[in-house]
Parts: C-alpha cells; structure tokens; sequence
C-alpha cells in the first residue's frame, strides 16, 4: 500500500480580525505534531511506502512538483490535516488531487474536522474525515481498506457511501498516551523551526499530554480528557530530539502546569539526567508559584506565555477561565527574577465589555512588565460555548463557517461578535494596545539591549513593520 501524506499549504488564510498576522509572525513553519504522530503509529503497525509533502516550509514548492509527486508515486490513499484557517487551500487542493487520482481513498484529519463536519465532507472531495485521536482510527481504516470490508463500525469516522454520509461512533481516547511511538520527525529539516524564545535554535515540538481540563468558553478544544505520559517518557524523546540535532524544546500543550507534580517531575528528570536544553512553554497563573517557577528555571525553562486574557475578574469568571487575576503580578515578578521570559496572553471584546475594561486590561499588561504580549479581538469559534452565546444575537454573522467551508473564499476575516463596543473600535483599541505597549522608549532600549543577533533582530523588525504598516 502506498500512502501520501500532505501538510497543505498556508496560503490565502482566514484571517484575524484586526491584527492579521501579527501574532503568528514569530513561529512560522510549525510542524504538524498530529500528522506526524499518525506517521510513526502506521509505521510501527502496517508495512506500507510512506511519502510525505510538505507545503509549509521556507521554500515552498510548486504544485507542478505536487502535481509530479502524485504522477509518479501514485497513492492509494492520501491524509491530510486540516485546520479552519488553511480550509479554502485544502478545498482547491482536494480538486486537483482528485482530477489526477479520481480513485484514491482521500482523508481528511486535524482540528478542523469538528467544525461542521458533515458539511466538509458533503462539500469536498474527502472520502473520509477522521475525529480525536487518529492513530488508532487510521490504521483501522487502513487495513478496511486493504481488505476492502468497508468502513461501518470504525469509531471516530464520517465517511461518504454511495453519496451518504455516515457518522460512526466517537472512539474511545486512549488513556495511556506512552503507548504511541513519538512523532516522526524524519521528513523534516531540524531548522524549519526556530522558536525566537529559544534564540533561534532549531526546536523540537513536544506535547507532555494530551487533552486539557478547563471549560474556558472561547476555547475550541474538544479534548476534555487530561491524559499525562510519564516523565521518563517525555525526557527520553527529548534525548532522541537532541540526538537528530534539535538544540531546543517548544512544549506546545496548552497549559504545561494543568498538573503540578506532572511538572514537577518531568523537571526532575531533565536535572537527574542532566539534558540542560531549553525549554518555552505555555502556562495558566493560577496553578504556579515561585518553587514550582524555580524548579522550572533550572530545568531548562527560558520563557513562558501566560493565558491573563483581561484584567476584570467578572469577565474572567463569566468566560470560565477560573483565574484569580490578583496573581498575575506575582506570578510575572517571580518569573522575571528567575531569568524567564514572559509573555502575556490577552483577548479583547469579550461580551458586555466596556473601553475602560479594555483599558484597564492594557495598563495591566504594562504593569506586569511583561516582556512581550499578544493580543487578539474575540472570535466567537464554531461550537464553542461563546458561540453559542454570540448565535442567539441577530447581529452576528453565525452563518458565516457554513458559508465558509460549503463555498470557501480566499482571505475572508472572521467576524466579531460586537456587543459593548463596536467593531471599528475594537480594532482601533487592539492596534492602540500593541502601540501603546511596544513603542514606550524604555521597551524599545531594553529590546535592542536583548537583540541576539541577526535573527531575533530581522523577526523583529518584521512584527514592528505589520504591527505599524499592516494592521488592518
């Protein structure tokens, strides 16, 4: 069997109201971690010929090299991941596969597929659309397919049969994730992705778990089941990344502190086994304290994006963030003392919010001396619970992803859900916050004192130029 898998191309996205960009200007070409744990699982169970094209790289390459790759190796069965904002891509990309291969099996995965997924597949040329975990579902799939038995019965999967579309039962998520083989990093040049926290080193994408616990209601995280791999575990694909040449590590979970001793003792095993890589993660406040940060610290940890979202603790508990905002200025100092970089997560037009919360919420940011931020407007997500909230108001768009993934457009801007301030000064407001706190000239010296040479210096220059030039 021979299996073409496709990482799509970024191209013509979704964008974000306001800001564009601006936020995903540090990290571009970040492997796809899902896509890659998929590849390694099928390895390790099925002997198949395995390619992969990769459209997210410095250099991309052309469909004619695409359109050759999919002559000459002639797939039976093609996987792609899928996120929203990358959909109108995939869309034009599952037509010309289909033109060229009219019988291969197309799949389709990733974080995109609970979005309206009956309406992805009735719309587009997949096949087959894969939910949750995938590597179990895909090599089930696989060997249906090899055996030509049909698809009925395979939990996780919507599938098309004889022009209807089929919805089988969720799969049950695997509650020991050690048991799946690391991803497989084989394919990919080691410095396509160099995390600017880590001063540019070539970094290794790891997930210490899967899942996340919390109910914030703009998340669109499907995944409520927090399942942890064992510290030895995650330490030793550590040592196999630094062993391909990584010189750094993004722990890419959405809260790496979801558990304390979970933390504690990964940092433990990094000390015992003396790794001394760095390390950047992402963090709730309300679940840290100065031991838990200086045991962090001498881990490895050298800069932490903390998810504050608001200064109003009412907006707080109303979005079900449950943080108590009265530890972030703590929680940033004990970070700043300890050599850690900060980052601070914040949103903006949260429903019922007024401008002097908005600004409240700047002047906390400057506050906290938080050595960079990120800031969005509010994007009500398909199924999330603030979407739910946002479909009940006439005067937001609702229908927009149903427009969206059954006819998709090129670089469409998601709508915003305008409830205390209208949607001009919301993006008025999200361009004065990253004015007001990256142009004061006490930021601006201590940055160019931090410069760390030619590459943090043109990244630099690149985010002050769309923050100034090419917000829209």
């Amino acid at each position: 069997m021979r299996l073409l898998f496709i990482n799509p191309p970024f191209t013509h996205t979704l964008r974000f109201p306001g800001n564009n960009r601006t936020q995903l200007s540090e990290c571009d070409y970040s492997p796809p971690i899902g896509m890659m744990y998929v590849m390694s699982y099928v390895k390790q169970q099925m002997d198949a010929e395995i390619r992969f094209f990769n459209f997210q790289i410095p250099n991309t390459p052309s469909f004619q090299d695409f359109e050759d790759l999919l002559r000459d190796f002639q797939p039976d069965v093609i996987g792609i991941t899928v996120n929203t904002f990358v959909w109108w891509s995939v869309y034009n990309l599952l037509s010309e596969i289909r033109k060229i291969l009219p019988s291969a099996l197309i799949v389709g995965g990733g974080p995109h597929m609970w979005i309206l997924p009956e309406e992805t597949l009735k719309n587009s040329e997949f096949d087959v659309i894969v939910q949750g975990e995938g590597e179990k579902t895909f090599v089930e799939l696989l060997t249906r397919f090899q055996t030509g038995s049909g698809f009925e019965g395979i939990a996780g999967i919507l599938y098309k049969d004889n022009g209807e579309i089929k919805k089988n039962i969720p799969r049950i998520i695997e509650q020991n994730p050690d048991v799946f083989p690391f991803p497989d990093r084989t394919g990919f040049d080691i410095n396509q992705y160099r995390h600017p926290g880590n001063k540019f080193a070539a970094t290794a994408i790891i997930f210490t778990g899967r899942g996340c616990p919390h109910l914030c209601t703009f998340c669109n995280n499907k995944d409520r089941s927090y399942r942890m791999r064992t510290a030895t575990h995650v330490v030793d694909e550590i040592l196999k990344c630094k062993a391909m040449g990584y010189k750094s590590i993004d722990f890419a979970d959405s809260n790496f502190n979801n558990s304390i001793k979970h933390v504690k003792e990964i940092c433990k095993e990094l000390i015992r086994r003396n790794v001394k890589t760095p390390w950047t993660c992402n963090a709730r406040l309300d679940n840290i304290d100065y031991e838990l940060l200086a045991l962090m610290a001498e881990a490895g940890c050298e800069r932490i994006c903390f998810g504050v979202e608001s200064a109003n603790q009412e907006i707080l508990n109303r979005v079900k963030k449950n943080i108590d905002i009265n530890r972030v200025h703590d929680v940033f100092a004990w970070s700043r003392s300890l050599n850690i970089t900060t980052v601070g997560l914040f949103i903006i037009g949260f429903p019922g919010e007024t401008v002097s919360q908005v600004k409240t919420t700047m002047d906390l940011a400057i506050q906290i001396k938080a050595d960079y931020i990120i800031c969005q407007v509010l994007m009500p997500i398909y199924g999330t619970d603030i979407f739910k909230e946002a479909e009940t108001d006439s005067n937001f768009d609702s229908d927009f992803f149903r427009r969206f993934i059954c006819n998709p457009q090129p670089d469409l801007t998601i709508p915003i859900w305008s409830t205390g301030i209208p949607t001009g000064d919301l993006i008025r407001l999200l361009r004065l916050f990253y004015l007001i706190f990256y142009l004061r000239p006490n930021y601006i010296l201590r940055t160019l004192q931090r410069l760390s040479g030619y590459e943090d210096t043109k990244t630099k220059i690149k985010m002050a130029l769309r923050l100034l030039l090419k917000f829209k």
